[in-house]
């Protein structure tokens, strides 16, 4: 899954795209790079124009997203100026039409895609000092990059082994996945970790850790992706009473699911919830600054307080900190 491979898949849809009406045409080239200016014209229309710019890139654990904003352009040359406009409408028509039911995903090389409109939308384009009929469209790619493979997390290992007991062939593995309309691709990642939840602490050893996570579901077409995130939904709702078993042996609890359109999911994923799971105190921190820390050494001895009297007192016989001074 590279940058690459999404524009080539995207001139690859451009290029499949052929009208009727009103007249009949078929794209003659898809540039995933604009030809050079200097040329006098281009040499083949009707065409497509790409160029890319990266906008953000999000983490997501085992995946880098990259996510690129692709200006397409089409331009259409004809005489007539009035008949080069409806082709252009017309191709505009196909291609929405294309992108919202076969291709959508880029072949597999994308998690989330957005199409949005210019505004205008069908313009005159220049290009070499000649005048172009063509529309103009913004396309939000998120493309994944493996950047950490030995990543490692309980709750995102849960959740994976559950896809797999209730979706045994939904695809879950980036790095070989092609995701179809009968087979998707699913990818679970954190968007949230919170601090041990106040209030809900176990024991001095144990408390309850909170977070937020997110699916994101990949197939070509639109009405697959929101069956599959309906599919998916449901069965988190049947089996929330079960809760999810962790690979430590303790259990993983989940509730407030919100799906499409309750979240966003050009950034979000289709799918989000919240989770709380058993977080061991006793595990090792991060290392502390500063000298070596030993546990304070604190007696209790009878003896003459300052006013006079007799009781107990507590004497710090350690201080704890090594090489530290004398008690």
């Amino acid at each position: 899954m590279t940058l690459q491979g999404a524009v080539q898949a995207l001139c690859d849809l451009q290029m499949s795209l052929s009208i009727t009406d009103p007249f009949t045409a078929k794209i003659e080239y898809a540039y995933a790079l604009p030809p050079a200016r200097a040329q006098s014209a281009l040499p083949t229309t009707p065409c497509w124009l790409n160029v890319w710019g990266l906008t953000d890139t999000l983490n997501w654990g085992q995946l880098r997203i990259e996510r690129y904003a692709i200006t397409a352009q089409l331009m259409v040359n004809d005489a007539d100026t009035q008949i080069a406009a409806q082709m252009a409408t017309s191709f505009a028509t196909a291609f929405f039409t294309a992108w919202d039911e076969i291709d959508g995903d880029l072949d597999g090389q994308t998690v989330g895609t957005e199409l949005r409109a210019r505004d205008p939308t069908i313009v005159t384009l220049e290009w070499g000092g000649q005048s172009y009929s063509g529309i103009q469209l913004t396309i939000d790619i998120d493309v994944p990059v493996i950047a950490t493979p030995d990543y490692s997390n309980d709750v995102i290992t849960t959740l994976q082994n559950w896809t797999t007991g209730n979706f045994p062939t939904w695809q879950q593995d980036p790095a070989t996945w092609r995701p179809t309309d009968a087979n998707p691709a699913i990818y679970w990642h954190m968007v949230t970790l919170a601090a041990p939840i106040d209030g809900e602490f176990i024991d001095f050893d144990y408390a309850w850790q909170g977070a937020t996570v997110a699916a994101r579901i990949v197939a070509p077409s639109r009405i697959a992706r929101t069956m599959f995130t309906s599919q998916l939904s449901r069965a988190l709702g049947r089996s929330m009473q079960d809760y999810m078993l962790m690979p430590d042996g303790t259990w993983l609890q989940y509730d407030g699911i919100k799906a499409e359109p309750n979240v966003i999911a050009g950034a979000e994923g289709q799918l989000q919830m919240d989770v709380k799971f058993i977080l061991d105190e006793t595990l090792d921190q991060w290392p502390e600054q500063g000298p070596p820390i030993n546990p304070a050494i604190l007696t209790e001895s009878e003896a003459d307080s300052e006013g006079g009297g007799w009781g107990p007192t507590i004497k710090v016989t350690d201080t704890g900190i090594e090489g530290g001074p004398p008690p």
